[in-house]
């Protein structure tokens, strides 16, 4: 099987469970569906004398997607504004309350650019979202609402496997969901809004704030 759907521990997060098994079913169709023969090569034209052509260089990234197929008309991508940069107690809440941010403008636009400029390697909800996202990118799917409306953000006390500075209980609510294919075919996924939070916690990494896990808060 070229997909294997992995049982996260106690925090794997509920938020968008729809869009990760979409994802996975998605990704086992494109691969069973691929041809079992060997791919064949053919020759191309004689070579020249002739200097190759320089290749032209790829311009890298400098910020998110202001475009998809989920934007809403006339909205931008988030900002991190600068109080949520300041290494105290309040920086941390904006933080937290910025990535949840992130997370929807990735359902928004199949985009995880900002996602991965503010995430450390260890995050692996961090890591299974941004890779189901990018696998929706690749296979030409896109989800149709299911976007995120952020609610309470509050610093919590408490004892937890994961060691981070702070830990923020944020609250949300899920739109209604369909996944849309490439041809324009759409499947219901969750037809209600769902209500629900996760611990997001974050850690000052050489001189910012930076995600270190997210787990479900119940």
């Amino acid at each position: 099987m070229c997909f294997t759907l992995l049982r996260m521990r106690q925090w794997r997060v509920r938020l968008l469970t729809v869009l990760i098994l979409g994802g996975v079913a998605s990704a086992m169709a494109a691969c069973t569906s691929s041809g079992g023969s060997d791919p064949t090569l053919t020759p191309g034209p004689p070579s020249t004398t002739s200097a190759p052509a320089s290749p032209s260089a790829t311009p890298s990234r400098t910020g998110p997607a202001t475009t998809g197929p989920n934007v809403r008309p006339g909205e931008q991508p988030p900002v991190l504004i600068p109080e949520a940069r300041e290494h105290n107690s309040t920086g941390a809440l904006l933080f937290a309350h910025y990535y949840m941010q992130a997370k929807d403008w990735s359902v928004a636009t199949d985009d995880t650019y900002a996602l991965r400029q503010i995430v450390l390697p260890m995050c692996q909800t961090c890591k299974r979202w941004m890779n189901i996202v990018d696998g929706y990118a690749k296979n030409g799917l896109h989800a149709k609402g299911g976007r995120l409306t952020i609610g309470q953000v509050t610093s919590v006390q408490g004892e937890w496997d994961v060691k981070s500075d702070y830990v923020v209980d944020v609250k949300f609510t899920q739109a209604p969901v369909a996944v849309v294919d490439r041809n324009g075919k759409s499947s219901t996924q969750a037809s209600q809004p769902i209500s629900d939070g996760s611990y997001v916690f974050v850690s000052w990494v050489g001189g910012t704030w930076k995600i270190v896990e997210e787990e479900a808060d119940s």
